[in-house]
């Protein structure tokens, strides 16, 4: 395969992931939204850019998943099954926002 597809593969892969992840976490009711609120889970793509961290795209995104940075950091590692923090430019992570 070529690089493209292999790229578009792993996002795929990383968005169905997402999706099952955030379902299960939803059901056993870990590190998901309030129960009282009745909006849909959106998630999408972003590139990091240069000098970016966990912590400053998490804080981008935490307040809309109704939780702390820390906790919104832990889902981003499940999402993205990433192994350590480290993250480098280019890289492509799913998000989830509400």
């Amino acid at each position: 395969m070529n690089r493209k597809l292999m790229v578009l593969f792993g996002v795929l892969l990383a968005a169905l992931a997402a999706v099952i992840i955030i379902l299960c976490c939803t059901v056993r009711g870990s590190a998901s939204p309030s129960k009282d609120t009745k909006e849909t889970p959106v998630f999408a793509s972003v590139e990091v850019q240069a000098d970016e961290s966990l912590w400053s795209i998490s804080e981008r995104y935490a307040a809309s998943y109704h939780c702390e940075v820390r906790d919104y950091i832990k889902e981003l590692k499940r999402i993205n099954n990433l192994q350590s923090d480290r993250i480098n430019e280019g890289m492509h992570l799913i998000v989830v926002t509400y």
